[in-house]
C-alpha cells in the first residue's frame, strides 16, 4: 500500500494513477513527476507544488526541503531513480541541471 494525499492506493492503483498524466505533452510530463514525487516520497501535492529550485538537493544524500503541515521544515530523503526523474524535469523545464 501506497499512502497518496488522505488515502492508501494499492500497488496497481498506483500504477494506474502514475501511467494516466499524457507523456506526450509537457504538462502530462509534469505531472508525471509531481505525481511520481507524491509516491515516493509521501509529500503532499501542495508541498510538491509550492518547491522552489532551491529546495531540491539532488547531489549526495539526495533530499528535498519542504515547508509541511503546521509550517514545519520537513527533509525528504529522495531515491536515485528520483533524482534522474528530477533531473530530467529540470532539463526540460529549463534547460538547467542541478546538484551533479
Amino acid at each position: 500500500m501506497h499512502f497518496f494525499g488522505n488515502t492508501f492506493l494499492d500497488e496497481q492503483e498506483l500504477m494506474v494513477l502514475l501511467a494516466a498524466p499524457d507523456r506526450h505533452s509537457w504538462t502530462g510530463r509534469r505531472d508525471k513527476v509531481f505525481f511520481t514525487l507524491a509516491a515516493d516520497s509521501g509529500m503532499r501535492m501542495s508541498e510538491i507544488i509550492n518547491l522552489d529550485i532551491g529546495d531540491l538537493h539532488l547531489g549526495s544524500g539526495a533530499h528535498i526541503s519542504c515547508v509541511g503541515k503546521g509550517r514545519k521544515m520537513r527533509i525528504t530523503p529522495i531515491t536515485a531513480q528520483m533524482v534522474s526523474l528530477l533531473n530530467q524535469w529540470l532539463i526540460e523545464r529549463s534547460g538547467t541541471l542541478i546538484g551533479s
